[in-house]
């Protein structure tokens, strides 16, 4: 047995008796990386960094993972790791460079980012769209924007969309070989809201003579200055009627370092060194001469004809003053860093609020915000209810009460804090062309929701009597429930009232003669009949159908070919509303109605006029 044992030697390359110098080298890193330690322990603890102090909940947080921690999942190295992250001076100066180090040199990236050719980086939660609300998401993009338009129609405001495509699709080349971005989606985003009927520009086109250098920056995640630059040109082709030229405006053009907002998820501080040797790229920054017209635009001018309405592509960058010197005209700046989709569409109505909204508005967005609205997000629907409520003034006129069936208790003060409009009660597009006027009344301050298929917008009410007005914003046109509930504060004592109102003239609707057609089936208009954007037509019904199918077909002035389509099943109302808004102003060329019981009747009713 003892043959079959064999301990390598020197003789045939086994291991090797460690010599004297070897001893000493190892000795002596040992010794430096003791050395190390205790001279970053000392320092950090004569001169430990500042970190701001956790209180109320976030601090019982922190105490409960405290204690949690255990050496034999990781969470207690874990916790050990941030608290180094937060406390140790020599970390936070030097844990950069060997950041910037694997980033440039072994591109090597943390798990938020990817390194994409030539230095380029993404976010990696915009590179691909959330499979699970994707289609959602797209759908009601489409719905959102058409209630948008709508309302800012009433408040004497034509709205154009600028949907600005992800950065992993407008500079796709620079994404590592292989990797998708799935464009369809952004393009989803676009026909979404153009088949609605929403103006918009489309930026795709504006940036085709554009490299991908000049759409956005390496290493941040907003557009670069040839991008802002030919949009806001876009702009004033597009608009010829908005350029006047009344102000002499121009441009200073000074180069700065380029924004590099990614080199912070690589724990690469802004003010660093390290960034000035990892990001070397020049940007430029322009300035609006005279400095007076500046001044004047950022302290809101009462005569102002344009706003400028969005993200931090606006408000951090110099898209207004871009706008403004393409118009030759003083612009209102609307941009708000660091808010939801609709955010700054809020702002914006709170800084008009009792004043005359400026004739056209301009509202950017970054698509990735679409993700917020297929997957509800809070913050998303709480900023687009501060925007209608905000913008409550919008006059409408209620629906015949006789015509929404039995639930005409509606209209009747309600304690307890819940109206629940049942399914097949209320019937629309779902484009936010039906409008609960919401009165309520309570004795603390209440958060509120409007519950639909399409959204769950949140609003928060102090004590005493409030009124808003909010769109019926729906996934499908397919008469889902809808719900107004207290959902905190004094609920059990809350009273509401809500009248289902719409902002069409229904008092000189013009009746669509319908004639049979088929097996219970009827069909109007057989001539061609203009329709203005903001038009409806309303199908009235005396019987008990099962299901109700709604076709309505025309053309844009384009002459594109458009259909509005709804189906409702049992529905309880007589009534159904639909908007033309996807005829652009165009004309109507049929008007089918299937599954109808009893007395039908088709009308054409025009937008209120001030």
């Amino acid at each position: 047995m003892d043959e079959l044992i064999h301990v390598p030697g020197e003789e045939d390359g086994g291991p090797v008796a460690m010599g004297p110098g070897v001893r000493k080298i190892s000795l002596a890193l040992l010794l430096l990386g003791a050395l190390v330690i205790l001279g970053t322990t000392a320092m950090d603890t004569l001169f430990p960094a500042p970190v701001v102090k956790p209180i109320g909940q976030e601090a019982r947080d922190l105490m409960q993972a405290k204690l949690q921690q255990n050496p034999w999942d990781g969470s207690l190295a874990s916790g050990w790791e941030t608290h180094l992250k937060a406390r140790s001076r020599v970390r936070r100066s030097l844990a950069p460079f060997w950041s910037a180090f694997v980033m440039k040199v072994l591109n090597t990236v943390p798990a938020d980012l990817v390194a994409g050719q030539d230095g380029w980086l993404f976010l990696r939660d915009r590179i691909q769209p959330p499979a699970a609300t994707r289609d959602r998401g797209i759908r009601l993009m489409g719905q959102t924007g058409a209630a948008i338009q709508r309302r800012l129609a009433r408040m004497g405001s034509a709205v154009t969309f600028i949907p600005v495509p992800r950065k992993a699709v407008a500079c796709a080349e620079k994404l590592p070989r292989g990797m998708k971005s799935d464009p369809e989606y952004d393009a989803g985003i676009v026909q979404a809201l153009r088949e609605r009927g929403v103006t918009l520009l489309d930026v795709t086109r504006a940036w085709e003579d554009v490299p991908a250098e000049g759409r956005y920056l390496r290493r941040d995640t907003h557009w670069a200055f040839g991008g802002e630059k030919a949009l806001a040109r876009s702009i004033a082709e597009t608009y010829p009627e908005l350029v006047t030229h009344e102000t002499k405006l121009w441009l200073q053009e000074a180069p700065t370092a380029a924004p590099a907002l990614l080199l912070d998820f690589a724990a690469i501080q802004r003010d660093h060194p390290a960034v000035d040797w990892i990001n070397g790229d020049v940007s430029i920054r322009p300035y609006l001469r005279p400095r007076e017209v500046l001044k004047r635009m950022k302290k809101l001018p009462t005569d102002v004809d344009v706003a400028v309405v969005g993200s931090s592509f606006t408000r951090n960058f110099a898209f207004a003053e871009l706008v403004a010197v393409a118009l030759g005209r003083v612009v209102y700046p609307g941009g708000i860093a660091g808010t939801p989709f609709g955010g700054s569409l809020a702002y914006f109505a709170g800084k008009f609020s009792g004043r005359r909204f400026p004739s056209r508005v301009l509202y950017e967005f970054p698509i990735h915000q679409a993700f917020q609205i297929g997957a509800g997000s809070h913050s998303a629907q709480q900023s687009l209810a501060a925007f209608f409520t905000g913008t409550t003034e919008a006059g409408t006129l209620p629906l015949p009460v006789d015509l929404l069936g039995p639930f005409t208790f509606a209209e009747k003060p309600r304690r307890g804090g819940k109206v629940l409009f049942p399914e097949g009660t209320l019937l629309s597009s779902g484009d936010g062309v039906l409008q609960l006027r919401i009165k309520t009344w309570g004795d603390d301050s209440t958060e509120w929701q409007l519950r639909s298929t399409g959204a769950l917008q949140y609003w928060v009410l102090g004590p005493g009597e409030h009124e808003v007005l909010l769109p019926v914003i729906q996934s499908l046109p397919d008469g889902s429930e809808v719900g107004i509930v207290a959902a905190q504060g004094a609920a059990p004592t809350a009273t509401v009232t809500v009248t289902v109102e719409v902002d069409a003239d229904l008092e000189h609707a013009v009746e669509i003669p319908l004639e049979p057609s088929g097996d219970h089936g009827l069909q109007g208009a057989s001539e061609a009949v203009s329709v203005g954007l903001h038009d409806v037509v309303t199908i009235q019904w005396t019987g008990s159908p099962e299901e109700i199918d709604v076709l309505i077909r025309g053309v844009t002035p384009d002459g594109v070919e458009r259909e509005v389509r709804a189906t409702f099943r049992e529905p309880v109302s007589k009534i159904c509303v639909l908007s033309l808004t996807p005829f652009e102003a165009g004309e109507i060329t049929a008007v089918e109605v299937q599954g109808a019981i009893g007395e039908v009747r088709a009308f054409l009713a025009p937008q209120l006029s001030d």
